[in-house]
């Protein structure tokens, strides 16, 4: 969802865009370039991908405090913000440096990307896999009701659909066709996985 908003971003403003990853993010003249390229270009957009990678609560003992520090100095507005907007995106708000997150004029808004029902469940898994024929109607006559996932999870549930109708195909010019049994081994895979989160083993 979050990476979705970010590409609709960088794919449809008129202005800067620059998308910075978690990667991307390694020292303090990292943060100080990329608010100076954003000035020189704006109207702009900076996107922080990733935020609870690089800028921790203070009180985590992996806290990069000069970082910290740097970032909320420009979010402030010391040199001239007019015309620079930031996005940020992370799955731990809770990791984030609270003064980043939660002293108004920083981050302003805020906007929780939910997990998708069972529709649009389908409707991300048809686009994905409209190129391969399959052996039934529709992909609604088999994710249950009320299922709900992440984007980023239908996305690995799509490849890994791919995968079960690949590894029955013995014939690698046969035409794939994807089951409804390829599909409920998948979801029965991932829900495997999320059960094991649930009862605090790791995942392996």
């Amino acid at each position: 969802g979050k990476t979705l908003a970010c590409k609709i971003i960088a794919s449809t403003m008129k202005e800067t865009v620059i998308w910075c990853k978690a990667g991307d993010i390694k020292e303090v003249d990292d943060i100080n370039r990329i608010f100076r390229l954003a000035r020189l270009g704006k109207p702009s957009i900076i996107i922080f991908e990733d935020m609870d990678f690089y800028v921790k609560d203070r009180n985590d003992v992996k806290a990069n405090g000069v970082t910290v520090a740097t970032l909320m100095s420009h979010l402030d507005g010391l040199e001239e913000n007019d015309g620079v907007m930031v996005v940020i995106t992370t799955n731990r708000i809770e990791n984030i440096e609270k003064a980043i997150i939660e002293r108004p004029g920083r981050i302003d808004s805020r906007i929780f990307m939910g997990e998708l029902g069972r529709e649009s469940i389908c409707k991300l898994l048809e686009k994905k896999l409209s190129k391969f024929k399959r052996n039934f109607e529709s992909f609604i006559k088999i994710i249950p009701n009320f299922k709900t996932m992440t984007g980023a999870i239908v996305v690995e549930l799509s490849t890994v659909i791919l995968k079960n109708a690949l590894h029955k195909n013995k014939n690698p010019d046969a035409e794939i066709i994807i089951t409804e049994e390829d599909v409920n081994i998948a979801l029965k895979d991932f829900e495997r996985i999320e059960n094991r989160k649930n009862i605090g083993f790791n995942k392996g």
